[in-house]
């Protein structure tokens, strides 16, 4: 009973510094995040502990306060020398206690520990200690505010930072839950995400959210969240309208509106740093990155391949992107990967200045997507990354619109970047169109780059040949640069970076003996064998064999690019035409004195495989050709 007294003090001078009853969880809580954290102060006990209070400092954010209680004030500690290291007493002690308990929040939440005893007057110790990090004893010996104990948090040096460990993890984490709780589509998840992010960059829905009891209310309030967000970004009413009607089963869907409080929740927590105005620009964007990728980068998951974002980053150094001049257009946006590295790319190349901030996010970059989905996603993808979205368009990137043509007009692209999608031939939309599409909209002497499968640049047939001629008789092929064969293995389909000057066309025109007109490569093409990123299989997903080995890759691979070096098994320069083949494979020279039998046999054994996966892959292109036919 003593005890209780002391609790009845501490709860009276919480409320005294603004605290209301709602905030005071007294012996344990309901919230799972923080019941599955606690610990047993009597080791080898079953069961959780229980501090005297909990309290959430920051809605659902990862800011708590937890607190530990003793009558007697002889029993506030048992070592004034008192860590996380020593030798704790929990049951006995209040500090040992305290110290007990935020070892473990710890790993999850930005915990503010306070030690009391005393029945008369109180004494109180005030601990802190950010997620992941030491515990630390502060100086404050009474209680504060909510918003003076958030500041502590807050002014701590690493308070809201993100490790790529930990962004990667959390992606995992919410997209096991959307698919094992919820069972919901590949489709739908990334859908679910970026709407309640746009929702929670709403203060109206951010502040209100946790009240609404009612599963329909709290539907319907997250969609008119996202409606007010994406008007507050400036989102013009005909892309509003498109994207809004994605975001329509968030109202619908029994199971989303079951278990929207909990995703919210993890989101909130997890990420509420991140949508604050003064928040990184990264870390927002970076989390979503990774999730989109989680959610199926195949024709099962979201439909698109999903280029890799070490390629994307890539694409930028090889443009050599200006943040005062480039412009860059993707005219199959997806989820704006290319576009984003770009504008990411030129933002670091202009630090801490606002004018070219200002160009690159709205004059930058243009985007093109067919599919409302992919475009919805994408648009929201830019929001997070602090807009860029200003110049998407939702439509077929062979029809050009007046608002598109007025864009392109103003705007003047100047750099393409594309991954084109996989090849239709009843649509007639090779992928090669669409990197002459891209081309053709460039400013002269515009670069474009595209990554697309080698067996569209070392197919021979009439049609291939063809849409090669037309390419080379507007535009230069520059250089080709041979991928990793695993860089995309949920797809399996190996491809090539193709490198162009726009508006240039590749020939020049002499006359033969017999006066004829003939067309001469004006250049040598560079090719680049690069297969080897420095990536490995692990799990189902490409990993660095080693830390920082792409760095190290990357370097040399620019550094041969841009001297157009020449170095045997690794690079070559030929003249080529359209009936040529556009592979570095075709043109460089290999040293077999040192093949052995054991490597040969692997390689063809590798050939047989890849051969095979290509004979499944055209039966099943062809089967589901047949399905939308039906």
């Amino acid at each position: 009973m003593s005890e209780r007294k002391t609790e009845n003090l501490l709860e009276r001078e919480l409320k005294k510094n603004g605290f209301i009853d709602e905030d005071i969880h007294f012996q344990g809580t309901d919230d799972e995040e923080i019941k599955r954290c606690l610990p047993s102060k009597r080791s080898g006990k079953e069961g959780k502990g229980k501090p005297e209070h909990i309290i959430r400092l920051n809605g659902d954010a990862a800011d708590i306060l937890v607190t530990e209680c003793k009558a007697d004030k002889t029993f506030h500690t048992s070592s004034p020398d008192l860590s996380e290291f020593s030798d704790l007493k929990p049951v006995e002690y209040a500090e040992d206690g305290i110290i007990h308990y935020m070892k473990v929040l710890k790993k999850e939440f930005n915990v503010i520990g306070l030690a009391v005893s005393g029945t008369d007057t109180l004494e109180i110790s005030t601990f802190k200690c950010l997620r992941g990090g030491t515990i630390e004893r502060t100086q404050n010996k009474t209680i504060l505010k909510r918003e003076d104990y958030l500041s502590s948090l807050k002014n701590s040096s690493g308070y809201g930072t993100k490790s790529e460990e930990e962004i990667i993890s959390f992606s995992r984490e919410l997209h096991e839950y959307l698919r094992d709780n919820m069972e919901m589509s590949e489709s739908l998840k990334p859908l679910i995400v970026s709407g309640i992010l746009l929702g929670l960059m709403d203060t109206g829905f951010e502040t209100s959210y946790r009240s609404l009891a009612k599963q329909d209310d709290l539907a319907e309030a997250l969609y008119e969240g996202i409606k007010r967000t994406l008007r507050s970004k400036g989102v013009r009413e005909e892309k509003l309208d498109a994207m809004l009607s994605n975001y329509g089963f968030i109202k619908t869907e029994i199971a989303v509106k079951e278990n929207l409080m909990s995703i919210i929740s993890k989101i909130y927590r997890h990420l509420f740093f991140a949508l604050q105005p003064n928040s990184s620009i990264d870390i927002l964007g970076h989390f979503y990155g990774e999730f989109l990728r989680y959610s199926g980068g195949d024709k099962k998951g979201l439909g698109i391949v999903l280029t890799p974002r070490h390629i994307t980053e890539l694409f930028a150094d090889l443009a050599c992107l200006d943040p005062n001049k480039s412009t860059v257009i993707d005219i199959c946006a997806g989820t704006s990967g290319f576009l984003i590295s770009a504008m990411a790319y030129m933002i670091a190349k202009a630090p801490n200045d606002s004018d070219a901030f200002e160009r690159i996010t709205k004059q930058g970059l243009i985007g093109i997507e067919t599919n409302s989905m992919m475009f919805t996603l994408a648009c929201a993808n830019m929001i997070f990354r602090r807009d860029g979205k200003s110049n998407m368009f939702l439509g077929d990137c062979f029809n050009t619109t007046p608002q598109l043509a007025e864009t392109l007009e103003r705007l003047k692209p100047n750099v393409a970047m594309l991954n084109p999608p996989y090849s239709k031939k009843a649509k007639d939309k090779h992928e090669l169109r669409f990197v002459k599409r891209a081309l053709d909209l460039l400013q002269t002497n515009g670069i474009g780059i595209a990554i697309i499968p080698v067996g569209c640049l070392v197919n021979d047939s009439k049609e291939i040949v063809q849409i090669k001629k037309e390419i080379l008789q507007d535009h230069t092929l520059k250089a080709v640069m041979s991928m990793p064969q695993q860089l995309f293995p949920k797809i399996g389909t190996v491809t090539a970076i193709a490198v162009f000057e726009a508006k240039k066309s590749h020939f020049r025109t002499v006359k033969d003996n017999n006066g004829i007109d003939q067309l001469i490569p004006r250049a040598e093409t560079w090719f680049g064998y690069w297969r080897d990123d420095g990536f490995i299989m692990s799990k189902n997903k490409r990993v660095e064999r080693e830390q920082g080995i792409w760095e190290k890759i990357k370097k040399e691979w620019l550094d041969s690019y841009f001297n157009q070096n020449v170095e045997k098994g690794k690079s070559w320069k030929h003249s080529v035409t359209y009936t040529d083949e556009w592979v570095a494979e075709a043109y460089m020279d290999i040293d077999y004195s040192e093949l052995s039998k054991e490597t040969f046999e692997k390689e063809v054994k590798k050939y047989l495989l890849y051969n095979l996966m290509l004979e499944v892959q055209g039966s099943e292109l062809l089967s589901e050709e047949n399905e939308d036919e039906d």
